[in-house]
Parts: C-alpha cells; structure tokens; sequence
C-alpha cells in the first residue's frame, strides 16, 4: 500500500476529458483497491460546513464541480521511483 506520508499530499483534479465523465467514488476505490491510498480530502464543501452555516444556501458553482472532481493522492518530495511509476501506471490502466 502506497501510503501519505506525514500529511503530505497533492491535490489532483480528475478531468479525463469534456466528452468523458470520471465517477470519482469508483476510481478512488480502483485506487485503494491497488494499493494506492486515495482520500477526499474535503467531502463537505467548506461553505457547507458547520463553521460557516450562514453560508450553507450560497451557490458556488465551480466550487461545487472542483470539489466534486478532485481527489488527494500520495504524491511526495520522499516517494520512491519506483511507487511513483506504479501510481502513474495504476491510473493508466484506469478504465472509465
């Protein structure tokens, strides 16, 4: 398993193309599936959170279609070589 380390991650917006769709649930589960630790690193929208409940019927559009495609994956100044070929070739393989 190709874990975060530390807390260090990257933010990695999922756009396979326009004429593409990615179901993130799926592929982030393809991901876990082989070894790569993917997480959604803010499931709730910030402006929906319970800190900011005066903001809760705003509509942030592209907030809400970034958020939606965006997944946080085990990308680090530390990662070996070798881990970060087999990330590159897991997604590669990815069937949408």
């Amino acid at each position: 398993m190709i874990p975060f380390n530390n807390f260090k991650l990257h933010y990695q917006d999922l756009k396979p193309g326009l004429d593409k769709a990615l179901d993130r649930a799926r592929f982030s589960t393809y991901l876990n599936n082989n070894g790569v630790v993917a997480l959604i690193h803010y499931p709730i929208l910030i402006h929906k959170q319970k800190a900011f409940l005066y903001q809760k019927d705003e509509k942030l559009a592209a907030s809400e279609i970034f958020t939606s495609n965006i997944l946080s994956l085990p990308i680090y100044p530390e990662l070996s070589e070798k881990d970060l070929q087999k990330i590159v070739t897991i997604i590669n393989e990815y069937e949408l």
